[in-house]
């Protein structure tokens, strides 16, 4: 099996467009499989999260006085 990345900026409409049409193809042809990961930014949020690199208030009051 081959594997392909393809790197989509996901905002503009053509992208949508191109997006909802692999979904659908993939739905009747199950020799095709599409797999999400998360973006950079979320990989490393998650990263720092599990080395437990958290940010941690007392309160809701306190969260949104530290933003």
């Amino acid at each position: 099996m081959s594997s392909y990345t393809i790197h989509i900026n996901d905002k503009s409409t053509k992208a949508q467009t191109f997006i909802n049409f692999l979904r659908d193809y993939v739905k009747d042809n199950v020799f095709i499989e599409i797999e999400e990961l998360p973006n950079e930014t979320t990989r490393k949020a998650i990263e720092e999260a599990r080395q437990g690199k958290l940010h941690k208030v007392e309160s809701v009051k306190h969260l949104f006085d530290s933003i």
